[in-house]
């Protein structure tokens, strides 16, 4: 039993040395190295498990893949939607799209595309969503985000933040008596975020999205966005395997994300996740300018949610992330 502790106590204390001093190098990568499969183990299944489940829809085909567990990877362009310091972590000019379209469970159509600039230590963003449910107002949503890495270090390692500006927009139209009647509505927020990477095997993040909460009261019963919070942990192994954690603040509700990755000898990445009991998956194909996606979620009554993304990378130059 003492043995135990003392074991886990020299694992939390690699994480902190990693924490702190990785920026100078100071960190031998060896031990790191050696027992990062028991790190991941402590640090992803020690929490207790919670209930969960995809709220609303402001993830990208790689992020589904992997379970929503996606703020402290952003490794393509749909970060400008989860976590706008996520873009430091790209390095080339990038424009992505994708689009989803679920059957069975809620039947709804979502699309979305995204530019993304790098211009040195800093990177911006910009982006728009629209999402369509049957019976239900139209959403549209504009963002605009810049991340800056304000601390680079030794072997990739770098502390970035970003901030975003969300304009949301819902429309409808409803029947009255013998003509129709439109209505719209528009509200502005925003969203910020931190993703620190301390050594090439971990990388940290946090964000906050909607941090002024709005209310469109263009229906009867209105729609709400409200301040959702998400922290996360992603674990690296030999550019080969991604491990990550991501746990979700909702009103009212904790939500945890668990996602896996795995590359094979081709360029062909394969993906699993899990949240509430609800399994998803995906592929990606990756060339030195191109990436495609696809991937689906099973939903609670045996539907699908299904999606698939293009990526585009331009003047790439290789200071993106590891994978």
């Amino acid at each position: 039993m003492r043995g135990g502790i003392l074991r886990c106590a020299s694992l939390l204390r690699q994480c902190y040395l990693a924490a702190v001093h990785g920026f100078n190098g100071s960190l031998l990568f060896d031990p790191m190295k050696r027992n990062s499969p028991l790190i991941i183990f402590f640090l992803i299944f020690f929490p207790v498990s919670v209930h969960a489940y995809f709220e609303g829809s402001v993830q990208g085909a790689r992020s589904q893949a992997m379970g929503g567990a996606f703020v402290a990877l952003g490794d393509d362009g749909s970060t400008l939607f989860h976590n706008p310091a996520g873009l430091a972590g790209i390095g080339s000019v990038c424009l992505y799209g994708d689009y989803g379209n679920t059957s069975g469970c809620r039947e709804r159509g979502e699309a979305k595309i995204d530019v993304v600039f790098p211009a040195g230590m800093t990177v911006f963003g910009a982006g728009w969503q629209r999402l369509g449910l049957e019976g239900a107002p139209t959403e549209n949503l504009f963002i605009a985000g810049v991340a800056r890495r304000i601390l680079k270090g030794a072997r990739g390692s770098f502390l970035s933040v970003g901030a975003s500006f969300r304009l949301w927009r819902l429309s409808c139209e409803s029947i009255c008596g013998s003509g129709a009647r439109s209505s719209t509505g528009s509200e502005a927020t925003g969203d910020f975020g931190v993703m620190l990477r301390p050594v090439p095997v971990l990388s940290l993040g946090y964000s906050v999205e909607n941090i002024r909460e709005v209310d469109l009261d263009i229906t009867d019963n209105g729609s709400a966005r409200r301040r959702v919070s998400r922290w996360g942990i992603s674990c690296f192994l030999e550019k080969t395997v991604i491990v990550s954690f991501e746990q979700e603040h909702l009103p009212g509700r904790v939500v945890r994300h668990y996602g896996f990755s795995l590359r094979t000898s081709v360029p062909l990445e394969l993906m699993a996740g899990f949240s509430d009991e609800n399994v998803s998956g995906g592929a990606r194909w990756s060339s030195d300018h191109i990436r495609v996606t696809v991937s689906f979620i099973s939903c609670d009554d045996l539907g699908i949610d299904a999606r698939a993304s293009l990526e585009i990378l331009f003047n790439r130059t290789g200071n993106g992330p590891a994978m």
